[in-house]
């Protein structure tokens, strides 16, 4: 790196005013661009900033717009500084950005922006700290203007191209080497880029630049910029970097020197750049080890690589449990990728807020540069870009609203989800892009479907473009996340279009593999040593486990690391491995005790503090923060040999070395408690608000509630479970709503209490079940009497929708009529909420086989429909229309006709919901089967629960499957009856939806007795019976469960089960006299109900 030997200091910005400083920038802009015809205008003084001076040149063969922005701070500047109007440059297609800066910009700053300028063609220039006074130094004249010199001679600084580098082992980010360092220590692997910044503060433009490096290493791989930098203009800089692989084994590499030619003023000229070595001394690197992996790398990758570059868009899925190498695996294929000058870009969904993770991908996909703290734009900004390229302005809104508040619905995510799919089928870049999901179990529902409908997509666009996904299986089932139907789709995509959707699962390594593995660990050994057999016996076949073996026995001083195996007693090491735990869980707990036992007091509590800050950071440390609350970097340095914790792989961040590890200390109630530290990391934040942290808001929010900051921690936590409820991470805001929820300094706020509850009881929905959702409406309910005046008209009715849906959704839907009759008697109810209020007492009546009154709210809800000329609303009502004449009359006619008219008016509407196509096809298969058209109805079945798979809907999947099943009993098909409803079964006992399983099994009763299998017909009865008595159960006897209570008498007469009745009659007393005539023809032997008691019955048997 140029050092440069003057003092500036005489050239002190502290001395003028922010107005000031402007004026001397818009002085120097006016010497500079004098060429005839350019206007130069200052915009009006803002204290922060922004476009400052707009210079405009236009010409019969130019039209030239630059902007200039102005920056007097102290500190040193970050992208978030620098960073809000680039958008703004992009979409009004300005041809050149100048930075003016009293102070010095980070070069991982300048390295971005110029990374952006450079793939949307503007030109930047950085005039910062002692750049900018070298420059007016050219212009005395100025500089008496502007500063008192008391009289002191300032050398002119003579203009010349000078060119920086550095290197990071991350795109955004620049790891700090003293300028005495000998070596760059590399940390998180062995792939690194090597920068250079290229500064062109002359008057010529620089023409045939070409930079190459000097020497050639075996080792050292070198992945060559796939475009040329041709020319840079005058006053421009230019940044570029190279994508670096070490191959070697040594642990230390020389980097090449490089030289710079250009042609300037028709003189060729030429700079050495001499680059600072590497050392790999930090970091524990184990080849990709294991055959199968290493055929996939080398043969199946290299295939889809070639595929993305002939512009067919490829879908990869890495699945397998925890420990076996998921993440080594991706690392090695990005770095493939980046090796054929791909764009890729690794996103870890692991503690992300999903609209994070969104917006993260729109900004890769879109091309606009975006850090999660700061970039910020107008709406008017962003519709230049969405109208130029798409052409369609109502897109905006959602996309702003998602990138500035977090906000998401439904009808955002069904825009955005079109906007992702358009830019990806015709895209901005040019060279391939890769976005490699990892973790990709922990995301939300909605984020699921998005992915899901863009990879239905995909598979039809001429686009290089890939998207690779990672799935902890493990994790998946273990916490029965929905996400196990999004691998089953994909799985099921892989199988069907095997040159599109890729899968490939990461396993145990075999006895070979892990032979080679534990070799590569130990050092060479023969195969046959004893040593590794017992081993490998211990440790098993899991990479992880068997790492964090090898650290034990380390730690417990029985082998010595080192390049090669020392054992310095054999017996002692036999003996040792009998007593190693087989569980990884006690392994880590015993390791956390031997380190404590080897460290002295102070060390060990250092290495606690570090732990615990992992843990709250959401394993996601800044790893500068590290300085602040260490006395040394000792613990540092023992807990990364340890392979405790490592850095984070494309972050400056610090994390724990795998997952297990993260979970068990998670768990751990020692390393959740933050004590003082909360101060600290609150006084830290406070004065780093350019470090881009991923959990900030939360962060602070726990700090204040650990530390006793009640008052603070309910203003921040309100506004934080909202933000994260609109943005859809019910997660989140069910663990914030929680918290909230059990203070009481939210209870002295009535309207903050209600809109505490309601959030809470929403998030619950989605994430607890459906009983703690209707408890804690129940507690809004309470409130209302003293608050309803104060509550917003649009809230009040949200909650009444909700609180019906909630008590409908727990098998509660007799509550419904006297909260909907609440509902209407709510003055100034606006029109949709009308129309919700007649669609609800339709479902009402209609489930209490009233006919009538469901009829005429049905009516009064299509009349509503009609005049808001809303044909998904009267798509809507016609549904339930269709289901009052089906249910209550049996008039398949006039059902079929309603059925018929929703189809036709879904059809002409804009479906912005996920959910409303499913209940489409359910009614379309529905019509089919009045018309006996069995297989047309299941193959509409069949595409409601593809979807619902891949919507991640299990309720509508299991509302599916229930009418397949019945569809395949009508047309005899009973074993794949049988079938399809045991998966239903299997479902709604996850969804712990009792109704649901009272039907089944009803049907399932109905089905046996259609074969004469009086047994297992007894059964399933039997089981929905006793579902319906469980005490715990708030689903209650009603006339829809009849027909159940008729197959039970029948099986215990055909069994001879007479005192079974006498019990059941017992259990529902107030249903004896209603049951009175069937049970005294009990002893008939003719005994039978000639006609089924609903409208899928066949031969008198009833299906629900």
């Amino acid at each position: 790196m140029e050092k440069n030997s003057m003092n500036f200091d005489i050239i002190d910005f502290s001395q003028i005013s922010p107005q000031k400083f402007e004026d001397l920038a818009l002085a120097y802009i006016n010497i500079i661009f004098t060429e005839k015809g350019t206007e130069i205008l200052p915009t009006r003084y803002t204290k922060d900033g922004g476009k400052d001076i707009i210079i405009t040149h236009i010409s019969k063969i130019t039209n030239f717009r630059a902007w200039v922005e102005c920056k007097n701070h102290k500190r040193n500047l970050g992208l978030s500084e620098i960073g809000k109007n680039i958008v703004l440059v992009i979409s009004k297609r300005i041809n050149k950005l100048i930075y003016i800066s009293a102070s010095s910009i980070t070069e991982t700053a300048q390295a971005e922006i110029l990374n952006v300028g450079e793939k949307n063609n503007f030109e930047v220039l950085f005039l910062d700290g002692d750049n900018y006074k070298r420059e007016l130094t050219k212009y005395p004249i100025l500089l008496n203007d502007y500063f008192t010199l008391r009289n002191q001679h300032i050398f002119v600084q003579e203009s010349d191209v000078k060119v920086t580098s550095f290197i990071s082992e991350f795109e955004k980010g620049v790891d700090i080497v003293p300028d005495s360092a000998s070596f760059f220590y590399l940390e998180r692997g062995n792939t690194f880029y090597l920068n250079f910044i290229i500064k062109n503060h002359t008057e010529y433009n620089m023409e045939n630049v070409c930079i190459k490096a000097i020497d050639d290493y075996e080792d050292l791989f070198v992945v060559e910029p796939s475009k040329d930098i041709s020319t840079i203009s005058m006053m421009s800089d230019y940044g570029i970097h190279f994508f670096c692989v070490y191959r070697g084994i040594n642990k230390k590499q020389k980097m090449p020197d490089y030289e710079i030619t250009y042609l300037q003023n028709g003189e060729t000229k030429h700079k050495i750049i001499h680059n600072i070595s590497i050392s790999l001394e930090n970091i524990v690197r184990i080849p990709l080890t294991g055959k199968k992996v290493n055929e996939f790398v080398g043969i199946q990758w290299s295939e889809i690589i070639d595929l993305i570059k002939r512009h067919y868009c490829q879908i990869l899925l890495i699945h397998g449990k925890s420990g076996t190498g998921k993440t080594r695996l991706v690392e090695e294929i990005i770095s493939i990728s980046k090796q054929n000058n791909f764009s890729a870009k690794f996103f870890d969904c692991k503690n992300k807020n999903n609209a994070t993770i969104l917006k993260n991908v729109l900004s890769f996909i879109l091309e606009i540069p975006f850090d999660s703290n700061s970039l910020q734009y107008s709406k008017e900004d962003i519709k230049k870009i969405i109208e130029n390229e798409y052409g369609k302005q109502e897109y905006t809104d959602y996309l702003y609203e998602l990138f500035t508040n977090n906000k998401l619905n439904e009808d955002a995510i069904f825009y955005i989800t079109r906007l992702l799919i358009y830019f990806v089928e015709n895209p901005r870049f040019e060279n391939p892009h890769i976005l490699f999901i990892d973790n990709i179990q922990e995301c939300e529902e909605y984020i699921i479907s998005i992915f899901t409908e863009l990879i239905d997509k995909m598979q039809y666009f001429s686009s290089a473009f890939a998207i690779v996904f990672s799935a902890n299986t493990e994790v998946a089932i273990s916490s029965f996340t929905e996400i196990n139907v999004f691998i089953d789709y994909l799985i099921s995509v892989g199988n069907n279009i095997p040159s599109y959707c890729h899968l490939f699962e990461v396993e145990n390594f075999d006895a070979t593999d892990a032979y080679l593995f534990l070799n590569n660990l130990l050092g060479n050994i023969d195969d046959e040593d004893p040593i590794i057999e017992q081993f490998i016996q211990k440790s098993g076949t899991r990479p992880f486990e068997m790492l964090m073996l090898y650290e034990y026995l380390a730690e417990n001083k029985i082998l010595i690391k080192g390049k090669q195996l020392c054992i310095p007693s054999i017996d002692k090491y036999k003996e040792f491995l009998e007593c190693v735990p087989p569980k990884i869980n006690r392994l880590l707990s015993d390791r956390i005790k031997i380190l404590e036992k080897n460290l002295s007091q102070n060390i060990w509590e250092e290495c606690t503090k570090i732990i615990k800050c992992i843990v709250f950071f959401y394993n996601k440390l800044p790893s500068i923060f590290v300085d602040v609350i260490l006395q040394t970097m000792t613990a540092k340095t023992i807990l990364l040999d340890g392979l405790i914790i490592k850095y984070e792989k494309y972050s400056n961040n610090l994390e724990f070395y795998h997952d297990t590890l993260y979970r068990y200390f998670q768990k751990n109630p020692k390393y959740n408690d933050i004590d003082s530290l909360g101060l600290v990391i609150l006084k830290w934040i406070d004065e780093n608000p350019e470090y881009e942290l991923e959990s900030r808001e939360k962060i602070i929010f726990y700090c204040y509630l650990k530390t006793g900051q009640l008052s603070k921690a309910t203003e921040i936590g309100l506004n934080l479970m909202y933000s994260y409820f609109q943005a859809f991470d019910f997660k989140s805001a069910y663990e914030i709503s929680s918290k909230l929820y059990e203070l009481n300094s939210v209870k002295h706020n009535s309207l903050g209490y209600f809109r505490l509850c309601y959030i809470y009881a929403m998030s619950s929905w989605e994430t607890v079940d459906a009983y703690k959702t209707l408890e804690i409406y129940n507690e809004i309910h309470e409130l209302l009497d003293d608050i309803i005046e104060e509550i917003p008209i649009a809230e009040l009715c949200m909650y009444y929708r909700e609180y019906i849906n909630a008590n409908s959704h727990a098998g509660l839907f007799l509550n419904n009529k006297e909260i909907l009759d609440e509902f209407q008697n709510i003055p100034n109810i606006p029109i949709e909420y009308q129309f919700v209020i007649h669609n609800r007492y339709t479902v009402f009546y209609m489930r209490t086989n009233n006919f009538y009154l469901a009829k005429e709210h049905g009516d009064k809800a299509y009349k509503i429909a009609t005049k808001l000329n809303n044909n998904f609303l009267i798509s809507t009502a016609c549904s339930d229309i269709a289901f009052n004449y089906l249910y209550n009359k049996r008039d398949y006619e006039n059902s079929k006709m309603y059925f018929k008219k929703a189809i036709n008016y879904y059809s002409n509407c804009e479906d912005k919901t996920y959910f409303r196509i499913l209940e489409i096809h359910n009614q379309k298969a529905l019509v089919y089967l009045f018309e006996k058209e069995y297989k047309k109805a299941i193959k509409e079945l069949n595409k409601s629960i593809s979807k619902s798979k891949q919507k991640n809907n299990m309720y509508m999947e299991a509302k599916a499957l229930n009418y397949k099943g019945i569809v395949q009993t009508h047309s005899l098909n009973y074993k794949e009856a049988l079938a399809t409803w045991k998966t239903a079964i299997r479902i709604n006992e996850k969804l712990g939806n009792v109704s649901s399983l009272i039907c089944i099994y009803l049907n399932i009763s109905s089905l046996f007795l259609l074969q004469e299998n009086y047994a297992n017909a007894y059964d399933a009865a039997n089981k929905a019976i006793s579902y319906l008595n469980d005490n715990s159960n708030p689903v209650k006897w009603n006339s829809n469960f009849n027909p159940l209570f008729h197959n039970y008498l029948l099986c215990c007469k055909q069994l001879n089960l007479v005192q079974e009745v006498h019990t059941l009659l017992s259990q529902l007393p107030q249903y004896k006299d209603f049951y009175d005539n069937l049970f005294r023809v009990f002893n008939v032997n003719d005994f039978f109900i000639n006609e089924s008691m609903n409208y899928f019955g066949i031969n008198g048997y009833s299906f629900l």
